[in-house]
């Protein structure tokens, strides 16, 4: 089964554990296997470098498989990284994440970067 949901929640439960976070989950992809969440880019403090590595990714036991890393675009004079705004699950069945310049797809097994990086959805 495969669901996208938007819970905007700081904590979920999957399988038995409770998981809190300090950002709101603002996407939650759903796998077979596996959850993929974005955390709300506006709930990081500003300036907090994990704020570009806001994706991560969860087995069904609520264990921590990866955390994307920042995709090395960065923003204002602190060159803070950018965060991914937007994480969808296409026709495809491919995960893409974009930030305000790029999109990136996402593989769910170790969450690195292929298929290399395009024009964003956003610009």
């Amino acid at each position: 089964m495969t669901k996208l949901s938007e819970p905007m929640t700081r904590t979920i439960t999957i399988g038995e554990k409770e998981l809190k976070f300090d950002q709101r989950v603002a996407v939650m992809i759903e796998l077979e296997d596996r959850f993929i969440i974005r955390l709300k880019t506006a709930d990081f403090d500003y300036g907090d470098p994990m704020v570009g590595r806001n994706i991560l990714c969860y087995d069904l036991s609520g264990e921590l498989l990866w955390r994307v890393e920042d995709s090395e675009m960065t923003i204002g004079e602190k060159n803070t990284p950018q965060s991914f705004l937007g994480l969808y699950l296409e026709d495809d069945g491919k995960i893409e994440a974009d930030n305000p310049d790029a999109v990136f797809c996402i593989s769910p097994e170790n969450g690195e970067f292929y298929d290399g990086v395009r024009k964003g959805k956003m610009g």
